[in-house]
C-alpha cells in the first residue's frame, strides 16, 4: 500500500494528472464480483456453468424449434403490430410545440412553417380545439 501512495505523490509532483487519478481510483475503487446466474423453467437459480449453459440451450432451442410451451411467456409487439393514427387534437397539439428557431428534421421543414401552414389552414378551430 506504501508503494502505491507513493506512486500516486509521484505523479502528482510530476503533475501527471492522467496517471495521478488512475492510480486513485484503483485504490479507492470497492471490489465488484461477477455473478453469473440465471433462472430455469420452475425459477430456481442457477450458479455453476454447467447448468446456465445447460438451461441456455434448452431455451435456444426451444426459440429456434418454434415450440411454443417451451419458451417463456414474453410478448414481443413490434411496430408492425400497432397500427394506431394520431387524432387531429395530437397533431395540432404537437405541431403547436415545436420549438421555433431550430434545425429542420429529415424533411427540411422548419417549425415556423408547419405552425403557419396549420394557423392557415385550420384557422380559429385549432386553438379553440386545444384550448
Amino acid at each position: 500500500m506504501k508503494r502505491k501512495v507513493d506512486e500516486i505523490v509521484e505523479h502528482h509532483t510530476k503533475n501527471e494528472s492522467k496517471k495521478y487519478y488512475k492510480r486513485i481510483e484503483e485504490i479507492t475503487q470497492e471490489f465488484k464480483p461477477r455473478v453469473n446466474a440465471c433462472r430455469d423453467t420452475d425459477g430456481k437459480i442457477l450458479i455453476e456453468k454447467e447448468d446456465i449453459q445447460r438451461r441456455w440451450k434448452e431455451y435456444f432451442e426451444s426459440v429456434l424449434t418454434g415450440n411454443p410451451d417451451d419458451t417463456d411467456s414474453t410478448t414481443f409487439c413490434t411496430a408492425e403490430n400497432v397500427d394506431i393514427q394520431p387524432s387531429y387534437v395530437e397533431v395540432t397539439h404537437v405541431t403547436k410545440c415545436l420549438k421555433n428557431r431550430k434545425a429542420p428534421g429529415t424533411d427540411q421543414i422548419l417549425a415556423e412553417l408547419k405552425k403557419k401552414e396549420e394557423e392557415k389552414s385550420y384557422g380559429e378551430e385549432s386553438t379553440i380545439l386545444l384550448n
